[in-house]
């Protein structure tokens, strides 16, 4: 027995000189070498691209040029865009309005919520909001409202999610799709209790928040020890047909919450306000609605209004930090159709799209090959090369919005999704790096300070392996690890 902890403690104090050592860029091929003989990469690509920011010179290339899905390292794309775009101290704007008169404290007319993008509306507390929103209605004397409550979420197209994402992500919480008027991240919290032993049944309990009345059909079991949530809701926006809830929970839970897209935020905002009104003793003569439903009904005019408060989100810089160190999909969405509304005058995915491929063209980035159908990198139609993320993380780095970019990224072993990333090593703090995965993707990208005092942008990513998702995550972890090494 003393021998054997003798063997691993020589073993680790080898590693530990190993690390110790400086790297070049031959140990970095040596090891894509080595990865590629594996049996679970038969079928794989895998690209890795590294530009040396000190010295201006592309210092490593492995299947750059090749167009490959980066997941969700596509928003590094989106939210340096959206910087240098909108600006680091952009808000997103929501506004109170109303039209017809007051005439003895009754609104002769309609209450409207006019969305101005923002998806973190109501993120900290939607109790609050509306709580606030009540007092601000009754300083203007309103004590009736002789129409509706009207959510107006105009400014984008009503087409919520992109054409072509995943129909078992859309019902979901990371698949809840980017409005003119979200409220709470545009989700809401499903509960369940789960079994003792895998493959049991699981028991739903209620949603909350309830403000429409929706079904749901449980099929999700209790999972193996050890589990985590792959539960999944299926559901399409703006439907109100049962929702169908497959998967597994972890087992031995109780009021284990599941995050479910809400079927229609505009109108889930509308009814949430005519709630508290009401509760609040304002009585609404009329139902709430959103401008989507009445230009159904052909019954949408665009009357005079009258604005009497603004709400303000975060600073740009703060969202593009919470997108990229929690991944948030939705923000990232939100800002791709604020970039369209603001180039294009249209708050859609594809006049987003549109505006970051022109933005990029004029710092001359050839953008052949670069397919992005959407904001957050979670659809599998994505496919953008190695060497355009860098060259957009180089010319990122020109910017004056690089140190708001650079902040709002994942530091390695330490913050974010990247907490985890090589926690002990060399890369721990000296590594900035968005994370990504998909079914059959794993991918990083961003800048790491190296040993020799560089700092680097790099994208690193494999494609369509074989073998389980951690095992990738492994490998591509010996590779970021030498980047630090450098």
């Amino acid at each position: 027995m003393r021998s054997f902890f003798i063997s691993i403690l020589f073993l680790s104090i080898s590693l530990s000189i190993s690390y110790a050592q400086s790297k070049t860029v031959t140990d970095i091929g040596s090891e894509i070498k080595t990865i590629m003989l594996e049996k679970d990469m038969k079928t794989a690509t895998l690209g890795v691209c590294v530009y040396n920011l000190q010295s201006s010179k592309l210092i490593f290339s492995h299947h750059a040029g090749q167009s490959i899905n980066l997941a969700s390292v596509q928003k590094l794309i989106t939210t340096s865009t959206a910087l240098q775009i909108l600006g680091s101290n952009f808000r997103f704007e929501t506004k109170l309005e109303y039209d017809g008169t007051i005439e003895n404290g009754v609104l002769k007319g309609n209450l409207y919520i006019k969305g101005g993008g923002d998806p973190t509306l109501g993120k900290e507390s939607m109790d609050k909001l509306m709580k606030d929103w009540v007092e601000i209605i009754k300083k203007q004397g309103i004590k009736q409202i002789a129409g509706s409550i009207i959510g107006d979420a105009s400014i984008f197209e009503e087409h919520l999610v992109p054409d072509n994402w995943a129909w078992s992500d859309i019902g979901n919480y990371f698949g809840a799709g980017a409005c003119g008027l979200s409220i709470n991240d545009n989700f809401f919290n499903v509960y369940f209790n789960s079994g003792k032993k895998e493959g049991e049944a699981t028991t739903f309990l209620k949603y909350e928040p309830v403000i429409d009345i929706l079904e749901f059909v449980n099929e999700v079991k209790t999972g193996a020890q050890g589990s985590v949530d792959e539960a999944y809701i299926f559901a399409s926006p703006y439907s109100y047909a049962p929702r169908y809830m497959k998967g597994t929970i972890p087992p031995n839970r109780t009021d284990y919450i599941v995050k479910a897209a809400i079927p229609d935020p505009p109108l889930f905002c509308a009814k949430m306000l005519d709630k508290y009104l009401k509760v609040n003793g304002i009585k609404v003569d009329i139902a709430p609605t959103t401008d989507r439903l009445l230009r159904l009904k052909k019954a949408w005019t665009n009357k005079p209004r009258k604005t009497f408060h603004h709400e303000y989100s975060a600073y740009l810089k703060d969202i593009a930090s919470q997108t990229n160190q929690k991944s948030v999909n939705i923000y990232a969405e939100s800002m791709l159709k604020m970039i369209g509304f603001r180039k294009k005058n249209k708050g859609t995915t594809e006049a987003g799209r549109e505006a970051i491929i022109e933005f990029w063209e004029g710092k001359k980035i050839d953008m052949n090959g670069f397919f992005m159908e959407d904001g957050s990198g979670l659809s599998h139609y994505n496919a953008i090369t190695p060497l355009q993320i860098v060259e957009i993380l180089r010319e990122t780095h020109k910017s004056p919005i690089f140190k708001d970019f650079y902040n709002s990224l994942p530091i390695a072993g330490k913050t974010g999704t990247a907490r985890f990333l090589l926690a002990g090593t060399l890369a721990e703090g000296n590594m900035r790096a968005k994370s990504g995965s998909l079914t059959r993707v794993r991918s990083y990208g961003g800048y790491v300070n190296t040993k020799s005092n560089e700092l680097l942008a790099f994208v690193v990513v494999a494609n369509n392996f074989g073998g389980e998702s951690k095992e990738m995550k492994k490998r591509l972890e010996k590779i970021l690890l030498l980047l630090a090494m450098l």
